[in-house]
C-alpha cells in the first residue's frame, strides 16, 4: 500500500532451552556378557566430555585474559553490538576488570553464548528485524512503518538516527511476515502485531513509548493505544489514515478531474469501472493506489533543497534504498483477508483515545495526494489546532520531505510532554 548497519537484535526472546533426556538402562541389571560393553561405552563417554570440558576450561582461560584488558563498559559494548541487550545502568563502571573472578567471567561467557545460540536458533525460526538507536534513558520511540508489504527502511536510513540525537530511544523494526521480518508462520491479523508491538517493549524494556504510525502504521498506533492506552506516551499519525475508503474516493475524484482536463478518454473509462467495483475488495483498493502513484500523489509538487539532499543521500545508501523498494502481497492480501482494513474507520477510536487523555498529535504534508484539505481539516477539528501540523513542499514521506521540520515537530510535542 504506502511506500516508503550491522543490525539486528532478533526478537521475540530466545526460546526456553530445556536438557536433554539421559539415557538410562532402565530396571536391566548389567549381565556378565554386557559388562565389557557398558564399560567400554562409559568409559568413550566419559573420556570424551572429559576432553571437552578440559578444551571448554582454556578457551574460558584465554577470554578471561582478554576481557581483563577491556574495561567493563567496552566488553558490554560487545554484548550490545551482538545481542542489542540494553547496556548496564552506571554501578558497572565502578567494577574493575582485576575483580572478575575465573568463575564469574566463566559464568557470564556461558550465559552470553547460550543468549547467542538462542537467539541464531530463535533466527531460524520466527524472528523480527529489530534495530534500536540512542540511548538507554532517550524518549522511548517505536517506529510503526507503512504497508503493509513494506518496511522501516527508509526511515531507518533517513530519520532514526538523526532523532537518536535529539535526545529519543528509537527502535525500528519491520513487521512480522514483512520486509527483513519474513516467514511463513505471520498470520497477518491486528492481534499479532500488536502482540508484537507489546513483546518489543518488554523485550528492550520501552516504558510507554511515543508510538510513531507512519501510514498504514497509524492503523496499528491507534488500534494499540486504543487497547493498552496506560503503555502509550503519545502517539503521532503521520501521513496515516482514519478511514481509507474517504482516501479512495478522494483518489478518484482528483484523477478524475486530471484525465477530464487531458481528455483522456482511457483512463476515464477506468475511473468508470473503479466507481462499478466493490468498494471493499482488494482489486479496488489496488487501482485507487496505482492511480495515485501513477499521478504523482506520494511526491512533493516541488522538492525543497533540504528534501532533494536528504533523498540524494538515500538514494546514496546502498545497503538500505534497494530494501525501501521491495514490497510484497502477502501482507495486504493477508491483512485485508482477516482484517478487512480498507473499509476501516477509526473515527470513533481516535475519540475514544483522546477521551482517555492519550495525546495523539497529526503531521502530514500538504501535497500527499491521498487525503484531501477536508480530510486534514475534519482530523484537525479531532486533535485540535495545536495537535495537528500540516508541512508545505512535502508529501507522504514527511520524514524524507521535510526531515528537519519532522523532527522538531515530534521534538517539541513528544519531548515536552
Amino acid at each position: 500500500m504506502f511506500r516508503g548497519r550491522k543490525s539486528t537484535g532478533l526478537y521475540p526472546p530466545p526460546p526456553t532451552i530445556h536438557a536433554a533426556e539421559m539415557r538410562t538402562g532402565g530396571s536391566k541389571s548389567l549381565t556378565a556378557a554386557g559388562a565389557p560393553e557398558a564399560f567400554v561405552t562409559f568409559a568413550r563417554e566419559f573420556f570424551m566430555s572429559l576432553i571437552i570440558t578440559i578444551s571448554l576450561i582454556t578457551q574460558f582461560k584465554i577470554m578471561a585474559e582478554e576481557i581483563k584488558r577491556l574495561a567493563p563498559e567496552a566488553v558490554w559494548g560487545y554484548i550490545y553490538d551482538l545481542t542489542q541487550i540494553p547496556r548496564p545502568t552506571g554501578h558497572m563502571k565502578h567494577i574493575h576488570p582485576k575483580t572478575l573472578s575465573l568463575c564469574t567471567v566463566m559464568t557470564r561467557c556461558l550465559l552470553l553464548a547460550l543468549l547467542i545460540l538462542g537467539v541464531t536458533v530463535e533466527g531460524h525460526a520466527q524472528s523480527l528485524y529489530v534495530k534500536t538507536f540512542g540511548k538507554a534513558d532517550g524518549v522511548p520511540l517505536i517506529f510503526l512503518h507503512g504497508g503493509p508489504g513494506y518496511n522501516a527502511a527508509a526511515f531507518e536510513s533517513v530519520a532514526a538516527q538523526a532523532l537518536a540525537d535529539n535526545g529519543f530511544r528509537v527502535l525500528v523494526y519491520d513487521r512480522r511476515g514483512e520486509g527483513r521480518s519474513l516467514h511463513t508462520a505471520a498470520r497477518y491479523t491486528f492481534d499479532e502485531a500488536l502482540h508484537d508491538i507489546d513483546s518489543l517493549c518488554r523485550t528492550y524494556d520501552l516504558h510507554r513509548p511515543v508510538l510513531l504510525g507512519h501510514s498504514f502504521g497509524g492503523i496499528l498506533a491507534l488500534l494499540y493505544a486504543d487497547k493498552h492506552p496506560e503503555q502509550v506516551r503519545s502517539v503521532v499519525l503521520m501521513s496515516a489514515p482514519l478511514a481509507l475508503q474517504a482516501s479512495f474516493d478522494n483518489i478518484r475524484n482528483r484523477c478524475r478531474a486530471i484525465y477530464a482536463s487531458r481528455a483522456d478518454s482511457v483512463n476515464l473509462r477506468y475511473m468508470n469501472m473503479l466507481d462499478a467495483m466493490d468498494k471493499g475488495s482488494m482489486e479496488y483498493a489496488s487501482y485507487c493506489f496505482m492511480h495515485a502513484a501513477g499521478n504523482g500523489f506520494y511526491v512533493p509538487k516541488a522538492r525543497t533543497k533540504e528534501g532533494q539532499s536528504v533523498y540524494a543521500a538515500f538514494e546514496a545508501d546502498s545497503a538500505l534504498f534497494p530494501l525501501s523498494k521491495l514490497s510484497e502481497w502477502q501482507a495486504p492480501q493477508g491483512f485485508h483477508r482477516n482484517e478487512h482494513y480498507t473499509t476501516l474507520d477509526l473515527t470513533d477510536t481516535l475519540r475514544r483515545i483522546l477521551h482517555r487523555g492519550t495525546p495523539v498529535y497529526g503531521l502530514y504534508g500538504a501535497d500527499d495526494g491521498l487525503y484531501s484539505a477536508a480530510q486534514l481539516d475534519a482530523l484537525r477539528n479531532l486533535l485540535g489546532p495545536d495537535h495537528m501540523i500540516t508541512l508545505d513542499s512535502c508529501s507522504h514521506n514527511v520524514f524524507i520531505d521535510r526531515r528537519h521540520a519532522f523532527i522538531e515537530a515530534l521534538t517539541h510535542h513528544c519531548k515536552t510532554k
